[in-house]
């Protein structure tokens, strides 16, 4: 290892230490686990929720890049009150801190993988959310129907596109580690006609690839009812998902900012003027 090696590890592991120690209450508990590569414990966070986590969440990756970078409240116009609909909620992560910024919003949730599911049920139930976050155990797409669905590997990676699993050789994914399971799904049609709301404060999806399928399935009328949009588009398991995802906000009224983090994925924003 280099000296460049040795300071850049040193400069890392300090500044993941100073993100605990500011946002975790148990941050000695987490820290040693995470220096000792153990199990890590729930984490109590600062807000006043615990976010609880298995063996196939990645709790540390979603407490930076969910509440400490913020990513899915990064480029908000305005403030959120009323309706949140979080596509691809996964454990529970941005639910968590979109609730804990803004107190005025009720949030619908949205999750397929049925292990996942019970994590993200048990995070609003034990932080006594069950008031303000509704559950759904489906998947959101192109249309409402079923669709076979991918799983067993870790949590945020679990999609619909099997084979994309292959282009992701830099996290060790091969698609034979997979295994399938049938989920009902939902277009964004019904999606929002099911919150009973005429109005979105904000629409977050994360979908492992099914992004442009679930905006260019919607309806103009649907899309009009949406006020701002956060979404991760994965380019590596559906080539054109950001520039078809794009596309579909624009022609609905939206202006967009895009957000890169590797030549093929990153955050895609969307706000009425």
């Amino acid at each position: 290892m280099t000296l460049r090696q040795t300071a850049y590890g040193k400069f890392h592991a300090a500044r993941v230490l100073f993100q605990f120690i500011k946002y975790l209450i148990n941050w000695r508990e987490v820290w040693s686990a995470y220096r000792n590569r153990s199990p890590l414990p729930p984490l109590a966070l600062r807000s006043g929720y615990t976010l609880h986590h298995g063996p196939g969440d990645e709790p540390i990756g979603l407490l930076q890049e969910v509440m400490i970078h913020g990513v899915y409240r990064k480029y908000l116009r305005e403030p959120l009150s009323g309706t949140v609909i979080d596509l691809g909620a996964n454990i529970g992560a941005s639910t968590l801190d979109l609730i804990a910024h803004f107190p005025s919003v009720q949030v619908h949730a949205w999750e397929p993988n049925p292990e996942t599911f019970g994590r993200l049920q048990r995070n609003i139930e034990a932080n006594g959310l069950t008031d303000r976050v509704k559950l759904y155990p489906r998947a959101a797409a192109r249309n409402s129907g079923q669709m076979q669905m991918w799983i067993s590997v870790p949590s945020i990676y679990a999609t619909v596109y099997r084979d994309s699993l292959a282009n992701m050789p830099e996290i060790g994914l091969r698609p034979d580690q997979a295994r399938p399971v049938m989920v009902e799904s939902n277009g964004l049609d019904d999606v929002i006609a099911e919150t009973g709301s005429d109005r979105v404060a904000l629409l977050k999806i994360d979908a492992e690839g099914a992004e442009a399928d679930i905006l260019e399935g919607a309806s103009r009328e649907t899309l009009a009812k949406v006020r701002q949009i956060a979404i991760e588009y994965h380019d590596h398991l559906v080539p054109g998902s950001l520039s078809r995802s794009r596309r579909a906000m624009e022609e609905a009224g939206f202006t967009c900012a895009v957000d890169v983090y590797n030549p093929t994925g990153g955050l895609l924003y969307g706000w009425r003027d």
